[in-house]
């Protein structure tokens, strides 16, 4: 019988055992998700604590310092598709087709522009209500200083 020792939790595996493989298996499988879920909560905890108005920010402690970086927004398709019905000639100035997506130059100068024109003012309404949407993931932290490479180690 030939035994291995799971080094996260410390369980010895028969490994000529089917069943206690399978069981450490699940184990670190729990582990891992609970791992990752925590990993999530900071990442969005370091998000939070950063400051400006960039998708790449940096965050430094007195030991630690890392690269947060917040995933792509994404504009409401639904809404970019209401107004691609709704506004054909406008829409080909301030969307584009790959799925709809906003024409980000032309969309800048429209939401900068103060008009009369009711349909350009409903369609720069819209064009933000789409874009509130925020962000549709986690941010992702890159680690560049640590204790480790304060003191040399490496």
């Amino acid at each position: 019988m030939e035994t291995l020792v799971n080094t996260i939790t410390g369980d010895t595996i028969d490994t000529g055992s089917i069943d206690s493989m399978l069981e450490n298996y699940q184990k670190l499988k729990e582990i891992e998700a609970q791992a990752k879920a925590m990993l999530d909560v900071i990442r969005q905890a370091l998000w939070e604590m950063t400051e400006g108005d960039t998708q790449t920010r940096r965050v430094s402690g007195e030991l630690w310092s890392a690269k947060v970086v917040q995933g792509r927004t994404s504009p409401s398709q639904s809404i970019l598709k209401e107004i691609w019905n709704s506004f054909p000639d406008l829409a080909k100035t301030y969307l584009r087709v790959s799925s709809v997506a906003v024409q980000a130059r032309e969309a800048k100068k429209l939401r900068n522009t103060t008009t009369d024109d009711k349909r350009l003012q409903l369609v720069k309404q819209m064009l933000e209500d789409a874009e509130s949407r925020g962000s549709v993931g986690l941010p992702s932290v890159s680690i560049e200083s640590s204790p480790d490479s304060i003191l040399g180690d490496s």
